[in-house]
């Protein structure tokens, strides 16, 4: 279970002193700090994944609406005042709660509880199952996950497909057309009769390309190309 992340930006001390008290309590909060300005409260947000904000209104300098204007997500923030009246404002902002002070444990435990509510279905929601090539190979469909591939073959009027996790597989096509059904920035050409993944190559030289210890031939009409790419990859 992982901690979600809280800071307070309040102008009272003893505000802030309070908040990290209950957060304390929380076995799922991980305070990261307080702060007395909005201005040094967005200066940290700039630097630093946090999962919730805890965020007064009437500050000095700067509002606590004028900052939750511009948190952005995943962040979310709680606002925490005096004056109810600000409540609609607040909520017109997208805030996820809103604490009226004086406001005990349990309170704050609810409106922190929504936001890892919120954080844990979206998490769950970007969790995919991994990228897959659908390949037809002896007469039956295979379904490859992109990552078990070492590197692509051509032989005559097969492929080779070489992968970690089980034998080659072969099958009857062009390397054209096996190139043209993988995603264009997970794998690369380099030869006539070779194709390899980016995330599996462990060097290169004039006119070599290594997959673990494995030597591959880089071809003058691949070159030019191949090297643009893997300079723009970093």
């Amino acid at each position: 279970m992982r901690a979600f992340t809280l800071i307070v930006v309040d102008d009272d001390p003893l505000i802030i002193h309070y908040v990290e008290q209950l957060c304390s309590l929380h076995e799922k909060i991980q305070f990261l700090g307080g702060f007395n300005s909005p201005l040094e409260g967005k200066e940290f947000l700039s630097a630093n994944a946090v999962d919730i904000v805890v965020l007064d209104i009437e500050m000095p300098g700067m509002s606590g609406l004028e900052l939750a204007a511009v948190i952005q997500e995943p962040t979310r923030f709680i606002f925490s005042t005096s004056h109810s009246e600000f409540a609609l404002e607040g909520f017109n902002l997208a805030a996820t709660d809103y604490l009226l002070k004086p406001y005990g444990y349990e309170r704050f435990k609810t409106a922190v509880d929504k936001i890892i509510k919120i954080h844990t279905l979206e998490e769950k929601m970007q969790v995919r199952e991994a990228p897959t090539l659908t390949v037809k190979s002896s007469y039956s469909n295979t379904k490859l996950p992109l990552e078990d591939i070492c590197y692509i073959e051509s032989i005559d009027d097969y492929v080779i497909i070489v992968r970690d996790n089980g034998p080659e597989l072969r099958i009857r096509k062009t390397l054209k057309n096996m190139f043209q059904e993988l995603p264009e920035d997970q794998f690369v050409r380099i030869h006539r009769s070779y194709i390899v993944p980016y995330s599996r190559i462990s060097g290169y030289q004039k006119s070599k390309v290594f997959i673990g210890e494995k030597e591959l031939p880089l071809s003058a009409s691949y070159k030019e190309e191949f090297l643009q790419k893997m300079k723009a990859r970093g």
